[in-house]
This record gives C-alpha cells, sequence and structure tokens, in this order.
C-alpha cells in the first residue's frame, strides 16, 4: 500500500503541484560600500534584503582571476571559516551574484 502513497508523491512532485502558491524570493534592496585595500582580493562589501523583511549583512565582493564575485558571510571555527548564511541553490545565488554586482557597477 505504501508504493501507492509513493506513486501519487512522485506524480505531484512530477507536475510540479508542490510549487503551486509559493512565492519566489526577491531581493528588494542592495547596498554596497567600495573598499580599497593594498594587497587585497576584497573590493567592497553589500548587504541584502530579502521580501523586505530580512537582511544578510557582510557579503564579501571579491576580485579574482575571472573577475568579480561574491563571498556570503562566514565565521572562522577552528582553523575552518563556515558560512554564517548562504543561497541553497545555483538559481538563488545567480540572484544574489546579478544584484550585488549591478549596484556595485553603480556605485562610485
Amino acid at each position: 500500500m505504501y508504493w501507492l502513497f509513493w506513486l501519487f508523491c512522485y506524480k505531484i512532485i512530477l507536475e510540479n503541484k508542490f510549487l503551486e502558491g509559493v512565492k519566489h524570493m526577491e531581493i528588494t534592496e542592495v547596498k554596497v560600500t567600495k573598499v580599497q585595500r593594498e594587497n587585497s582580493k576584497t573590493r567592497g562589501y553589500a548587504s541584502v534584503v530579502i521580501d523586505g523583511c530580512f537582511r544578510v549583512n557582510d557579503i564579501k565582493i571579491l576580485s579574482g582571476d575571472n573577475g568579480l564575485f561574491i563571498g556570503m558571510p562566514s565565521k572562522k571555527r577552528g582553523d575552518i571559516n563556515r558560512d554564517i548564511a548562504h543561497p541553497l541553490n545555483q538559481e538563488t545565488r545567480d540572484k544574489f551574484v546579478k544584484a550585488i554586482l549591478e549596484e556595485y557597477e553603480k556605485t562610485e
């Protein structure tokens, strides 16, 4: 009988019915502060507001071999840096990168 339940769940997932009525995350505000430090890859810091009700601070804007990228806020625990907050999928990460780097280009 359990197979019937799992078949039903699988059918719902395939039809994307589980996403009906779910609001997708929107970035509603981005603030960027540029920094200039000698011998540093850090180019600035960003603060992002999600859905007008949740703020993520201390997102680093870094310079790498392939251009600018972002580093999510992290805390050192022992010898390892661990993210405090981070996107759970590539679509959300891409939204963060796009919004932050667009604001970075506008900021003087």
